[in-house]
């Protein structure tokens, strides 16, 4: 009998294993950090970016998703400054707020905007990245923003399948390089083979040959299904992940300049009100020399605008203490332009949202559908998963995003779409220490050759005679001289004067002469000195 040669093997279209091994290697990527800690978000400039290179995989380990590195914000430097000064306003209570907003606590500032906004929707929590409880937030472009958060998550989440789909590719180059050896354990030797007819006569031989040429053709699949994962899915779901980290970036710094002025007059609000707090303690002290209204005058901008202020002084609830006030309009005209940056980012983030989504599930669907064509076939499971994917809807995710924290995201940091400076709560406010009991329009001897021009006289509760050039000078809280009348004395003089003299020791000391347009005007202003010279101590 003729010896006939071992066991041949037919030819096949698909890449060699030698071929897809050089594939592979040319598509590892640098290793990332294994650490399995949960992200945690800041604002502090991020080191080396980690992010999986398309040209590189390495072979050592998967891919972890959850580094730490990654997740730093960018250097965003109007969202890492020194935080101001504690704050000491807040929103006044309400039958339908739920709690003082965090955005202007009562005590407590922050370097991101301060709340002049109530919200009347139920408060929301969420989990930070250290797994801690926090209440939801949103415009504050740092790690417990809810955007930011939600960014983040996606980019995890395609960062975990991006590993997946490595570690998956590894596994399979590693099988389609394993799987030819075994043909050594498939030899037939000549002295058996003499026994059974040749190669291609339908016989044993073939038999044991045909096992041969699945296996490789199982290898080939392997590595073609290796190359499949990493020439085209992990590509696709690494710039998903660059899309989302400049998506993150661009967020920030859309926000970052409002967040930066908001917090520039939160600052100045908050000193205007240790400034008043300062005051009022000093009366108390029986040091004189600041009126506390004054104080307040910086914080609220204030006007007079009675038809007839001689004789119908603002009663003490529209006397707005202008030093805060004058602030808190100021961060009022900050926040609504705020208010309308963060419905637009909201907007311009959701429909980014909705566009990873349909591109995720166009990546699983190709995933799915070459797994099912090539290496799983006819398997029930993976069909039925491939026809759920058809009916995905890709803005179903944003919508419960949006529904489930409504009330963040529809007044971001308590701002509402209009913010009104007379529903902010501060030391003192509408308090007896800083009310107005008479002002109006008079003449006041000054200068050198002390002429009398006109003034605008303003009497406070806690006896403060101040003089304005003009009403519209009261608003910058800058008089042109404040008398403490509480030891002072009046005098009728002719012509419907009166003579103000302050001792030496306290504010405005000397003699000022004050011209009135009636004797009943006069009569009123006596009247109205008097009284505090009686009661204030």
């Amino acid at each position: 009998m003729k010896f006939r040669s071992l066991i041949s093997r037919k030819k096949s279209n698909t890449p060699s294993v030698e071929d897809v091994a050089d594939s592979f290697n040319e598509l590892k990527v640098d290793n990332e950090d294994q650490s399995l800690q949960t992200p945690e978000i800041s604002t502090v400039p991020s080191q080396q970016n980690h992010d999986i290179d398309s040209n590189a995989i390495k072979k050592s380990s998967p891919i972890n998703p959850f580094d730490d590195d990654e997740d730093q914000l960018l250097n965003n430097s109007s969202l890492k400054q020194t935080q101001p000064a504690e704050s000491t306003l807040s929103r006044q209570n309400t039958a339908t707020s739920t709690s003082r907003n965090s955005f202007a606590p009562s005590y407590r500032s922050s370097a991101l905007p301060n709340s002049t906004g109530i919200t009347k929707l139920k408060t929301a929590t969420t989990l930070n990245s250290k797994g801690i409880e926090v209440v939801a937030n949103v415009g504050t472009g740092n790690d417990n923003d809810l955007i930011i958060m939600r960014l983040q998550a996606w980019k995890h989440i395609v960062k975990a399948i991006s590993a997946f789909f490595s570690s998956q590719a590894e596994n399979c180059i590693s099988q389609a390089k394993t799987l030819p050896k075994l043909d050594s354990n498939l030899v037939i030797k000549l002295a058996d083979s003499q026994f059974f007819m040749d190669n291609g006569c339908a016989g044993v031989l073939d038999i044991v040959g045909g096992i041969k040429m699945m296996n490789k053709t199982m290898a080939d699949q392997l590595g073609a299904f290796s190359a499949f994962l990493n020439s085209e899915l992990v590509p696709q779901l690494q710039a998903l992940r660059k899309e989302i980290k400049n998506e993150v970036k661009k967020y920030c710094d859309n926000i970052s300049s409002s967040v930066s002025n908001i917090s520039k007059i939160q600052k100045d609000i908050d000193d205007e009100s240790i400034k008043l707090s300062k005051s009022v303690d000093s009366h108390f002290k029986q040091q004189y020399k600041n009126d506390p209204w004054l104080c307040n005058q910086g914080i609220f901008l204030f006007s007079f605008s009675y038809a007839s202020p001689l004789t119908h002084p603002p009663p003490p609830s529209a006397c707005m203490h202008l030093s805060i006030i004058k602030y808190l309009k100021k961060r009022c005209v900050a926040d609504d332009a705020y208010f309308r940056l963060m419905q637009s980012e909201i907007a311009r983030v959701g429909s980014f949202d909705s566009s990873l989504s349909e591109r995720l599930s166009k990546i699983i669907h190709n995933y799915t559908q070459f797994t099912t064509k090539n290496i799983i076939p006819n398997d029930l499971s993976s069909a039925g998963f491939l026809a759920n994917l058809a009916n995905v809807d890709n803005s179903m995710e944003w919508v419960n995003f949006m529904e489930s924290y409504a009330s963040a995201l529809s007044s971001p940091m308590g701002r509402l779409s209009v913010n009104s400076h007379l529903d902010v709560d501060y030391p003192h406010k509408d308090s007896d220490y800083v009310a107005v009991i008479k002002s109006g329009s008079v003449e006041r001897e000054k200068g050198l050759i002390k002429s009398f021009s006109r003034a605008f006289l303003v009497l406070t509760n806690l006896g403060y005679l101040h003089s304005f050039g003009s009403e519209s000078d009261v608003e910058n809280a800058n008089p042109d001289i404040s008398l403490f009348i509480v030891k002072a004395s009046v005098e009728k003089s002719h012509n419907n004067t009166i003579t103000i003299k302050i001792p030496s020791g306290y504010p405005g000391k000397g003699t000022q002469n004050i011209k009135f347009s009636d004797a009943k005007e006069m009569e009123d202003w006596i009247s109205a000195i008097r009284s505090k010279m009686d009661t204030v101590s």
